[in-house]
């Protein structure tokens, strides 16, 4: 094999590895006080977003009383915190690296990355 076809090799692996991503979306709920008018954007937005997405992520800290108030949709994934949501979000892409997803590839790339810990020095007061 040639460099010319290795390189178009490679080319057309990444073309196929970046035609599997999903398509996310990570939208944020209004807060419990919001106006009338917050929400109805918010609904809005969901169900754009549901259309035109394969996946909603919704950043919804709801009490567990108002769960039932949610909209149901295979499509829509409800999450506390929107670092829940980013690492759901990798977790269903496929891998760049060869991992078993994106996530996967991100916690691989931090080993080794890290400070170690840094001993406070006794003579100082804080």
């Amino acid at each position: 094999m040639s460099i010319l076809e290795r390189r178009l090799a490679k080319i057309e692996a990444q073309l196929q590895t970046s035609s599997k991503l999903m398509d996310i979306r990570l939208l944020g709920e209004p807060s419990f006080d919001a106006t009338p008018e917050q929400w109805e954007k918010h609904r809005l937005d969901l169900i754009e977003a549901e259309a035109t997405s394969d996946l909603v992520i919704l950043l919804s800290p709801m009490k567990p009383y108002r769960q039932r108030e949610r909209p149901c949709s295979a499509k829509i994934k409800y999450v506390d915190t929107k670092e829940e949501g980013q690492m759901l979000a990798l977790s269903l892409q496929p891998s760049e690296l060869g991992n078993k997803n994106r996530l996967d590839d991100v916690i691989q790339g931090l080993s080794g990355n890290v400070l170690g810990i840094v001993e406070k020095p006794l003579s100082q007061n804080w």
